[in-house]
């Protein structure tokens, strides 16, 4: 606190030593949108909430490696039927599944010359490989699915995620209520400073998002961490406010009798 009063007694000195030698150039600066020079007081607002998940995201990804690009790409399509197959078997409606192009990239290994220095790269095959979305509506069979998927062929699981829709407006609300956070932090700390609030300079969102919790368990020997289920996600919004600070002499002529 004591470093806080400090810090904003140098503003305001700064502000009347700036009124006094050159008043025009400080409203210039107001008037051009540049604060960057003035005197000023920055709050941070924060708001959070948390909300139930409303699905799940199953990510997969098949891949297959074979000496030839025709062969991987072979293997891959069977591979991808066979996958697809079994998620529908579970219950997973198709419309729910989503599959990426299929990327085949050769296979290097790199191999030391006889007598020499120099290292070459030797193809020695090619890899198919294809991504899988799967969005899960039942929260409490998405970690069941995820765990057998991983228990019969771990290279197919890439993880598993839990979602909110419509997440924008609700986004919306709590950038609101971290506004109103940051202005009643900006009066409570001038107001202990025995400063004044001038005109309001720049506002400015930060990142917001979703942070989800979950609890996690070992699905194989190698450690796989599959979430065992769903926790709220816990969605935040902030937001930085800058206000002008008032000078002493200001202060003094805006209380003068009109």
């Amino acid at each position: 606190m004591r470093a806080l009063l400090f810090v904003l007694s140098l503003l305001t000195l700064a502000a009347m030593s700036a009124q006094a030698a050159d008043l025009p150039s400080v409203k210039r600066a107001l008037t051009s949108g540049s604060v960057e020079n003035l005197p000023s007081l920055t709050m941070t607002g924060e708001a959070e909430e948390s909300v139930k998940p409303d699905y799940a995201i199953l990510s997969l990804n098949a891949s297959d490696e074979r000496p030839t690009a025709m062969a991987a790409a072979a293997d891959n399509a069977r591979e991808m039927q066979a996958l697809l197959a079994r998620l529908q078997k579970s219950g997973v409606s198709a419309a729910d599944i989503q599959t990426g192009d299929l990327v085949v990239t050769p296979q290097y290994k790199e191999r030391r010359l006889a007598k020499s220095e120099e290292v070459e790269r030797v193809l020695v095959g090619y890899r198919a490989s294809t991504a899988v979305r799967v969005q899960l509506q039942d929260l409490e069979a998405a970690p069941r699915l995820a765990r057998q998927i991983v228990e019969s062929d771990a290279r197919l699981y890439s993880g598993l995620s839990f979602e909110i829709r419509d997440n924008q407006e609700r986004l919306a609300a709590l950038r609101d209520k971290a506004l109103q956070a940051a202005v009643a932090n900006a009066h409570h700390f001038a107001k202990v400073a025995s400063v004044q609030l001038g005109d309001l300079l720049r506002v400015a969102p930060l990142s917001s998002g979703s942070r989800v919790g979950a609890e996690t368990e070992r699905s194989d020997p190698e450690g796989f961490a599959v979430p065992a289920r769903a926790a709220e996600i816990r969605v935040r919004a902030a937001v930085t406010v800058t206000w002008e600070l008032k000078s002493q002499a200001a202060e003094c002529a805006d209380d003068r009798p009109k």
